[in-house]
């Protein structure tokens, strides 16, 4: 009769093992429809953080201050070029080289009777050494008018000087002018570093003496261009007619850096006159170094009129070419590499 309760205790407590056994191992009905249940709600949340990605991205768009500064660029340049010009702005110009620069041409044969006084916005200074009757020398800015070292001659500045200020009206101008007789660019016009020749040291004072008269009276200098008319003294030798292309390239260089000026245009003189041995050399080399030197620009002389001699201009090949320099800065051409 003990052993009866026993067994009968016991029967329970292994049904209730069973029972759990069976629910361990995942066998019980009731557990297998609530696993999939959470498992479908887990992947639900998973696609908001999917969605959010593009609301991230969503900001890169403002990205847009790439364009900005290419706008800003462009209204900063435009302005400048567009910009009233200084009250005090003097516009300057300078003229070198030899003969043909300084002017053989007579007064009392000009096509256009020049004025003893006018009210062009031109004014000049130059210096002829060893002159005591010229217009210069004394940081002097005067009236344009004949600037030669012979008298009752003129050189293409007059016809230049008109022609700039009816080109650009309403400026003040000045032209600073150097020039002497049969002089080459090879030796007098060396630009140096080291060894400078005489003339080319003589025209940067004769610039500089220019430029600080401006100043005196409150101007502000800004170079605008050089004309050069030189060359017939080395179309006559053979060294400097070898070297003429060399030799102009590095007086370019030499004189924008010197004067800092290095926009500054400069504008050749093609020469001319059957009578020098090695023109056509000096031509070449000129038309080479326009060709392939940025910001240079260069005027032919074929035609001019010469005079006896067949080396010089007379008086309507001296006002032709202050003409042809004038129109040489008035074309518009793309400055080379």
């Amino acid at each position: 009769m003990a052993r009866l309760p026993r067994t009968a205790h016991r029967q329970p407590l292994s049904l209730l093992c069973c029972l759990l056994l069976a629910i361990a191992l995942g066998c019980s009905p009731a557990s297998q429809p609530e696993t999939p249940t959470p498992s479908k709600p887990l992947q639900a949340p998973s696609e908001p953080p999917r969605a959010s990605q593009p609301e991230t991205r969503a900001p890169a768009p403002p990205k847009a201050p790439n364009p900005a500064p290419v706008v800003e660029r462009a209204e900063t340049e435009e302005p400048s070029q567009d910009e009233t010009p200084s009250p005090n702005r003097v516009r300057v110009y300078l003229l070198a080289g030899q003969s043909n620069m300084n002017g053989h041409g007579f007064l009392d044969r000009l096509p256009e009777p020049w004025p003893e006084r006018h009210e062009l916005p031109v004014r000049i200074h130059w210096d002829q050494p060893g002159r005591r009757w010229d217009a210069g020398g004394r940081r002097e800015l005067k009236p344009l008018g004949p600037a030669s070292l012979i008298r009752g001659r003129f050189g293409p500045e007059l016809s230049l000087g008109k022609r700039l200020a009816a080109r650009t009206p309403g400026e003040r101008l000045v032209l600073l002018k150097y020039a002497m007789h049969w002089t080459s660019l090879s030796h007098d016009w060396r630009p140096g570093p080291r060894r400078r020749g005489p003339m080319y040291r003589r025209f940067l004072h004769i610039v500089r003496q220019g430029l600080e008269a401006i100043r005196a009276e409150g101007g502000e200098p800004e170079l605008v261009a050089m004309f050069w008319m030189q060359g017939e003294r080395d179309a006559a030798e053979r060294h400097g007619a070898q070297h003429y292309r060399r030799n102009l390239a590095r007086f370019i260089v030499q004189v924008r850096r010197d004067l800092a000026a290095p926009e500054m245009i400069f504008v050749i003189g093609q020469i001319s006159g059957p009578k020098l041995p090695r023109l056509k050399q000096v031509r070449e080399a000129q038309a080479e170094v326009a060709r392939t030197s940025p910001g240079v620009r260069l005027v032919d002389t074929e035609g001019l009129p010469l005079m006896f001699d067949r080396l010089h201009f007379n008086a309507q090949g001296q006002w032709g070419l202050g003409e042809r320099f004038a129109a040489a800065l008035e074309e518009r051409r793309p400055t080379p590499p």
